[in-house]
């Protein structure tokens, strides 16, 4: 941290001048002078570059973060029914004109950028010419994209007096002397914005207000939220001393930002706003010949928000719809973008919007993913029309937020009898799809579909159906039969978007899954070509990351995962499946506890929601506990996988198989583990998932187990990819106990972003090196072991409790003691390692011999001890 102005100019004139830097990102609490700083570091680097230089100024605001794309509406284009992918690639072009011209693009406040707007800025930073400077507020909650913008290393940090999340997190730890959750250190990091006194009134008033509460084995914080009194005294200091014309104006900012200067100047005195921007209290931009006006401060208008009564704010917004609506009042060309912020605004006002406004803006909304505006605006449009088109958007976004009985009472509203063709598909395939993933009835889902399809015959109708039925399928574990719908969709003509969309996400992630690799690509595109809502492409994201996994290409999945994380923003389920996403992916590289955190936040969603994704999060974070030897968290996990599974998860149920084989191993049952990890092989292997069972195998190889290697071979020749080729060898050298061998598959795994498997790996080599009396190589395998797992968040899988801990037993008695410290009779010992008893007995003999212990429960503490790395 820098306080210093002078050691921060410098810093930062160096990071906008390095030939080999993108920029840099500035972060602080509020009124520490961030914007100031860069204003003034433009200015510098500007004069630097000379007369070619060019400068886009975005500033962020909590109205634009409503809004997709809403802080670039006066730079790009965002034309109707445009998708944002396709807004995303022109949008670049725009901001950053050809070569001979250098580019400055700054971005003011972006934790308050909408998702949309973070991933652009995220693509011009890593993949245009352009300077990006941003400037973030400490402690408020920033899109994923812009967070790893800095923490992805493209942008240096550089704060600015306050601390970051990771300390604030940290801190609450201490104090409250355990894990806090996800959503409770991004809610005291936004409230506190990184000032310790702030953070520590914080916590202690929910400590002492019963605000905070330990769930599933981690802080959770349920309770009220206060402001901090002496930063609303020193804002309120400060308001107190503007013009009374400027203060209304920063009220009017507070409802709507930024504003037209021309639509401001017809509402508050123009004096006003010449005042307001001598003295700081408002910030006026141009661009295109158009000033806009922003507030001079953000804390200005998020105090005067809060202060403000409900009457007060729906007279400020009607005064400002009629201002923005007069055509006697040049404003500039209205955008899509505006007029949905327009239509938003106008919603809670005395100037209601057009219904024709309201519904297109609903069914734009949605179609940009968010779901919360979209219910907005399709709810006013329906209890003033009544319309089936505002009641199936409205059902479609209260479904896509997870509450299934609101959506089917919305739906059961309608008689069926008074539809027609199109309407009554439109209508079914609602109730269908809601029946199907939220309310958890699949196969009543699936015989509605089928009674449907009796009565159309329309083709382009019939596919939307069978789009439908493709994803039922393919959730159902019936990966064959829907490649042959989407098949059948896919080579319809002019069939609807929202079909194409289903079928190609369904394809994509059963060919995945099957091991048809190579096709996975073209349904990837597919469905990304189309219009659709939000959460569907989804499912094809999985099956790009699955395929690149099994290429060998963790990293491509990683950009997959955070990619479509990024652009959830936060609303749901979008948000909660990036999430998914990206656990599994860290899982598979073995950075374990940022995918428990992932995997984690996404949990409450889904624990309230039942939505089928919830039972494969809950997989994935069993799993990652219990390769963590956390058996406790790992129990809890699959008992919350266990509930959430059902027909609808039929798909998924690999990885159910697989995280019961990690649960085991965290709970000492080796025994157990291999024969659910064969379990996990059988089950991939019977529904044809090649990819899953994949996976399987290597997982029964990481406990040593290569009974299954024939079947593994037989596999590998029926799906032919590189994480295979992997999973193979490392089959071979461990059936062949030759370290050197298992040396090279470590570090082929650790080549391909494999880590935790890597540290299997060197584990088994160092175990493998020592029977054979290669004492050497023995301790450099046992070295890299222990340095991968310092990598993974200190895992402790069997291999490594083996290759690493310090007992000097052998094989045998080192299994035996952990047993007995689990708890298990010798009875049972025997029968789980199929030995005699008094086998047994004399193995636990030797064993307390051997660590001094003079009876089982000293036995237990040694192995305990032992395994307390």
């Amino acid at each position: 941290m820098i306080d210093d102005r002078a050691g921060l100019n410098a810093t930062l004139d160096a990071a906008l001048t390095d030939p080999d830097g993108s920029g840099i990102a500035l972060f602080g609490a509020a009124g520490v002078g961030k914007t100031v700083l860069a204003r003034a570091g433009v200015r510098r680097w500007s004069s630097a570059q000379g007369a070619e230089a060019l400068v886009r100024w975005v500033s962020a605001t909590a109205s634009t973060r409503e809004i997709p794309f809403g802080a670039f509406a006066h730079l790009i284009d965002v034309p109707p029914g445009s998708n944002p992918a396709a807004v995303l690639r022109t949008a670049k072009a725009e901001l950053c004109p050809p070569a001979g011209h250098p580019v400055l693009l700054v971005i003011d406040d972006a934790h308050l950028l909408d998702g949309y707007s973070a991933t652009l800025v995220h693509q011009m930073v890593t993949t245009s010419r352009a300077r990006v400077l941003i400037t973030c507020r400490s402690g408020e909650p920033t899109p994923e994209a812009i967070t790893a913008v800095w923490k992805d290393g493209h942008l240096p940090r550089l704060d600015v007096g306050s601390l970051t999340a990771r300390e604030v997190t940290r801190v609450m730890e201490s104090v409250l002397g355990g894990p806090v959750s996800v959503g409770a250190a991004e809610r005291v990091f936004t409230l506190s914005q990184g000032n310790p006194l702030f953070l520590r009134h914080l916590v202690e008033g929910a400590r002492q207000h019963d605000g905070v509460h330990l769930q599933r084995g981690e802080w959770q914080w349920t309770g009220p939220t206060t402001l901090n009194d002496p930063l609303l005294d020193l804002i309120d200091t400060a308001l107190r001393d503007l013009p009374a014309g400027t203060l209304e104006a920063l009220r009017y900012l507070a409802i709507e930002e930024p504003l037209p200067v021309a639509v401001l100047a017809s509402l508050v005195d123009e004096e006003a706003l010449e005042d307001g921007e001598r003295v700081a209290a408002l910030r006026i931009t141009s661009h295109a010949g158009q000033l806009h006006a922003f507030s001079g401060h953000p804390l200005y208008t998020e105090r005067l928000r809060a202060a403000m009564g409900h009457l007060h704010a729906r007279r400020l917004r009607t005064e400002l719809v009629h201002a923005l609506t007069q055509r006697d009042v040049p404003v500039p060309a209205v955008s899509p973008v505006d007029r949905l912020r327009l239509t938003a605004l106008a919603l809670d006002s005395d100037a209601p919007p057009p219904l024709a406004d309201l519904t297109g803006a609903a069914w734009q909304a949605m179609f940009l993913g968010d779901f919360e505006l979209t219910e907005r605006l399709a709810s006013a449009a329906l209890a003033r029309s009544g319309d089936l088109a505002a009641r199936m958007t409205l059902a479609q976004a209260v479904c896509w937020q997870g509450r299934g009985s609101d959506a089917e009472e919305i739906l059961d509203a309608v008689d069926p009898a008074d539809l027609s063709g199109f309407e009554l598909v439109y209508w079914a395939i609602c109730k269908a799809a809601n029946e199907f993933w939220m309310l958890r009835r699949a196969e009543q889902a699936a015989s509605w579909l089928t009674q449907l399809r009796a009565r159309i015959t329309e083709p382009t109708q019939l596919a939307t159906i069978d789009g439908l039925a493709s994803q039922f399928a393919m959730n159902l574990g019936r990966l064959d039969d829907c490649l042959r719908l989407a098949d059948a969709v896919l080579t319809t003509p002019g069939v609807q978007d929202l079909a194409v969309a289903w079928a190609a996400s369904a394809a994509a992630l059963s060919c995945a899954r099957l091991g048809r690799l190579q096709d996975v690509p073209q349904h990837v595109s597919r469905t990304a070509s189309v219009e659709q809502p939000d959460g569907v492409r989804y499912g094809a994201a999985l099956g790009e990351a699955h395929t690149a996994i099994l290429q060998g290409r963790v990293d491509v999945a990683a950009n997959v995962a955070t990619h479509h994380l990024q652009i959830s923003e936060r609303r749901q389920p979008a948000h909660a499946s990036g999430q998914v996403l990206v656990g599994h992916v860290q899982v598979i590289a073995g950075d374990l506890p940022a995918a428990i955190a992932h995997l984690r936040g996404a949990t409450e969603y889904y624990q309230q929601t039942g939505n089928a994704w919830g039972a494969l999060n809950s997989s994935w974070l069993a799993t990652a506990l219990g390769q963590l030897g956390d058996a406790a968290g790992a129990a809890a996990a699959l008992a919350d996988a266990d509930r959430l599974h059902d027909a609808r998860t039929t798909i998924h149920l690999p990885e159910l198989r697989q995280a019961r084989v990690w649960t085991l191993a965290a709970e000492r049952n080796l025994v157990g583990a291999r024969a659910a990890a064969r379990t996990a092989i059988t089950t991939a292997t019977a529904t044809g998932q090649l990819g899953p069972a994949l996976l399987a195998h290597h997982d029964a190889l990481r406990l040593g187990d290569v009974t299954a290697l024939a079947e593994l071979i037989r596999l590998t020749r029926r799906i032919d990819c590189a994480y295979g080729t992997l999973v193979l060898a490392h089959a071979q050298a461990l059936a062949a106990n030759d370290g050197k061998r298992l040396e090279r598959v470590a570090t082929q795994l650790e080549d391909a972003g494999l880590r935790c498997a890597a540290a299997d790996a060197a584990a088994q080599a160092a175990t493998a090196h020592g029977s054979a009396g290669h004492t050497g190589e023995a301790l450099r395998a046992r070295a890299t072991a222990a340095r991968l797992r310092q990598g993974c968040g200190q895992p402790m899988t069997p291999a490594l409790q083996a290759a690493l801990q310090p007992l000097p037993l052998t094989g045998r008695e080192h299994q035996i003691a952990v047993l007995v410290a689990a708890g298990h009779t010798n009875k049972s010992i025997a029968e789980q390692l199929t030995l005699s008893v008094r086998t047994v007995e004399t193995h636990v003999l030797r064993a307390c011999t051997k660590l001094g212990a003079a009876n089982r429960a000293q036995l237990t503490y040694a192995v305990n001890a032992a395994h307390d790395l």
